[in-house]
């Protein structure tokens, strides 16, 4: 989806314009995005949510079952539900992990067409600083960080506790069969065998709400299948 990142505030960027736009071809070829708790809820009656093998603490939802396909995006370029992921409503603005591991800078896509109109909102001020149109992005940014932190935070548990199971996903007809895996979902017959202090402690923190939208998001996956 990035293709040319790039620190904002480069060298150049001080004449870029940028300019809203509902065309999310940019998305076309993402098959998988990450959410934050606070889109649990929502993003789980349009999409299957899973958690990928090698990122077991973030939940993702899945765009479709093949590679390089978006099955929410025609090719048209618009979204075919009512909720977009909030990492795709930032394109192309984002938060990426410098060299010091504890910061992160703010990042744009150079290449992507929303700074391609001379005549959209002008991001800087005469002295070279992020204008006020530009710190409302970069403070959205940063509380959508620190909301997948702390998402990670409450789903890492899970994982190290071995409450999450390995899936795999078989579609497709006779001889045109596919299988696909690489992603997690957690067992509810795994959390029901906890403690009850445990468990009182998933549901006071909020994460036993969240199990339950997971889990009923599943259910989105033959949607998909049937694509």
């Amino acid at each position: 989806m990035f293709k040319k990142i790039e620190a904002f505030g480069s060298s150049g960027h001080q004449d870029l314009r940028f300019s809203k736009s509902d065309n999310f071809s940019f998305a076309s070829k993402v098959n998988l995005v990450q959410l934050s708790f606070s889109e649990i809820k929502t993003a789980s009656r349009f999409y299957p949510i899973v958690f990928p093998s090698i990122q077991p603490e973030l939940p993702h939802a899945v765009l479709s079952l093949t590679p390089e396909n978006n099955n929410y995006v025609t090719s048209e370029g618009k979204w075919t539900v009512p909720y977009i992921p909030f990492f795709i409503r930032t394109y192309p603005f984002t938060m990426i992990k410098t060299a010091d591991k504890d910061k992160y800078a703010v990042c744009i896509d150079a290449e992507a067409p929303h700074f391609q109109n001379q005549y959209g909102e002008i991001l800087f001020t005469a002295d070279g600083k992020p204008n006020d149109f530009s710190e409302k992005i970069i403070n959205g940014l940063k509380i959508y960080l620190g909301e997948i932190e702390n998402t990670k935070k409450l789903f890492s548990g899970l994982a190290e506790k071995d409450l999450m199971v390995d899936k795999q996903i078989t579609f497709g007809k006779d001889s045109d069969k596919k299988s696909i895996g690489g992603f997690k979902v957690i067992e509810m017959e795994k959390i029901l065998e906890l403690p009850d202090s445990e468990i009182a402690e998933l549901v006071k923190n909020g994460a036993m709400g969240l199990i339950y939208d997971h889990l009923s998001s599943l259910s989105n996956m033959n949607m998909l299948a049937g694509k």
